[in-house]
């Protein structure tokens, strides 16, 4: 799910807590948490989901590289995950990173997801109700080619396939 893609800029507390966050910068990409109870857990997490993507689909994982300034750990209060625009960036929500029925590779689904949403906006297509199933079902396509190249992940795949359904019937999921 793409938010702000409207904002051109960074608000000001935006700017403060990303600068408050425990952050660090993998292959180039700043990784960062604001808001977890076990921040370092937290980085290490999603720094297990990029070494994921590397290792089973280094196509996305060049991609996530190029399309993203930055993945971050800050509460989402409308979803699990996603791409702001105005920071060009992959939001996570902790509450999901941190639990303990949420695979890494969960995670790393989510940030190829929030990835593709980053690189259709950085070519100038704006996340309009009009293409909005369009735009979830390619998302949500991209996630499902990196889930397919995973063992054991069944529960993963059916998920995201429950999506595609919901772009491909109309769904009203994704409507204003």
């Amino acid at each position: 799910m793409s938010r702000g893609s409207s904002a051109k800029r960074p608000l000001l507390i935006e700017k403060i807590e990303l600068w408050s966050s425990k952050s660090r910068v993998v292959d180039g990409l700043w990784i960062g948490c604001f808001s977890s109870d076990d921040r370092e857990r937290t980085l290490q997490r999603v720094e297990a989901a990029l070494r994921l993507i590397e290792r089973f689909a280094p196509l996305h994982y060049r991609r996530i590289k190029k399309s993203l300034s930055r993945i971050w750990v800050q509460l989402v209060p409308h979803g699990a995950g996603c791409y702001q625009h105005s920071l060009n960036a992959c939001l996570l929500d902790p509450r999901v990173v941190d639990s303990e029925t949420t695979t890494v590779e969960w995670i790393a689904s989510a940030i190829v997801h929030e990835a593709t949403h980053a690189r259709l906006a950085n070519r100038g297509i704006r996340y309009d109700e009009a293409v909005r199933l369009r735009i979830e079902r390619i998302c949500a396509g991209r996630e499902l080619d990196f889930a397919r190249r995973l063992s054991g992940v069944d529960a993963l795949k059916e998920e995201i396939s429950q999506r595609l359904d919901w772009c491909r019937d109309g769904s009203t999921h994704y409507t204003d």
